[in-house]
């Protein structure tokens, strides 16, 4: 249909409105462009966070020979970077797996239980040499000189490392001391009847844990001792199920022990522990030996005078409900080798994975 030229109107032009300074609102393609921008920085800020979270890493490798019916071992990985000791008791598997976060470590198995023998298998420049040397290897490199057993250091960083073999029983004499040392083990403690019939953690399970719920203030504490007990009871029991074992101070030159339960919230002060006894040469404090899953303490502190040897063993265990410590056994340990102190950890020498 034709319309005569006056009938049609013509259509008013959208005018720009005026912003000032500011600039006209995006395009749909600028706001798409933003909105791609955002997109791929949060993609980046998530692939940080997974990065950050997959640093932690599965480490796993044989132990002692191999064979079943070795004893029972407990794995330990010392990080250099936290100066942490994280361990894992192995039973009597002949492989072992340990979640590690990233740092720099040293590992190492002990056999299990007080009492037993000071020895241990370690992951060494020597395990690695005598991989790499066997005709199978990748690159096997015949006729290498595989006498070097100091600590190799292994780097966890995101990957797991699989053959981080502890197969290595040959440790110099300075690092098995230094090993000692970090364990609460005086250095080239001797293994001896005595050691051998000591008791042992699992001789004595815990009994039931906190029941009904837990105490939510301690009672019967020192004021100054509050604050320490208040956050001791707001953590899980560290000893026998319900209890745990708490540092405080006595006086301005000692320290001691307090014993707190988890269920009723009532304090206890052992007078074996308060104060504590004087520790063994070369050590800053009484050791004490604990675990959650049983009712075993063993106390390590200096030797009375006279006697032989350089620390005394002192096993206590708590029973009844009230509850209170009782003496079951004691025994000496023997003389560091040549009457010194272990060398320090940082001391010692090191290779690299």
């Amino acid at each position: 249909m034709n319309l005569p030229l006056h009938a049609v109107r013509p259509v008013p032009m959208l005018r720009r409105p005026s912003f000032g300074r500011h600039a006209w609102p995006a395009t749909s393609a600028d706001a798409r462009r933003r909105r791609l921008g955002l997109a791929l920085l949060l993609v980046t800020a998530l692939g940080i966070v997974c990065s950050a979270t997959a640093r932690a890493a599965i480490v796993s490798g044989r132990l002692g020979t191999g064979r079943p019916g070795a004893p029972a071992l407990r794995v330990y990985a010392w990080s250099r970077s936290a100066n942490r000791l994280y361990s894992l008791a192995s039973g009597t598997a002949v492989r072992y797996r340990l979640e590690l976060p990233a740092g720099h470590y040293w590992l190492f198995a002990g056999l299990e239980g007080s009492g037993a023998s000071p020895i241990y298998g370690a992951y060494t420049e020597y395990v690695g040499c005598v991989r790499r040397a066997a005709p199978a290897a990748a690159e096997a490199t015949p006729g290498a000189d595989c006498s070097n057993h100091t600590l190799a250091e292994v780097t966890v960083a995101g990957r797991d490392l699989a053959a981080i073999d502890l197969t290595d029983w040959a440790l110099p004499d300075e690092t098995a001391s230094a090993l000692d040392n970090l364990l609460g083990r005086p250095p080239g403690d001797p293994y001896d009847e005595s050691g051998r019939a000591a008791p042992k953690f699992s001789e004595y399970p815990a009994r039931a844990g906190v029941a009904g719920g837990a105490a939510r203030e301690p009672g019967g504490e020192k004021a100054a001792d509050r604050e320490a007990l208040s956050g001791a009871l707001g953590s899980p029991p560290n000893f026998a199920g319900r209890l745990s074992l708490v540092p405080v101070g006595c006086t301005a030159s000692c320290s001691g022990v307090a014993l707190i339960d988890h269920a009723s919230g009532a304090v206890r002060y052992p007078s074996a522990l308060n104060p504590l006894p004087e520790p063994p040469p070369c050590e800053a404090r009484a050791t004490l030996q604990y675990r959650r899953d049983s009712r075993l303490l063993i106390v390590r502190s200096a030797t009375p005078k006279g006697a032989r040897g350089t620390a005394t063993l002192t096993y206590y265990t708590v029973e009844g409900d009230t509850p209170e410590l009782r003496v079951v056994a004691s025994r000496l340990q023997g003389e560091t080798a040549g009457g010194r102190c272990a060398a320090p950890l940082a001391a010692l020498g090191t290779g690299r994975r």
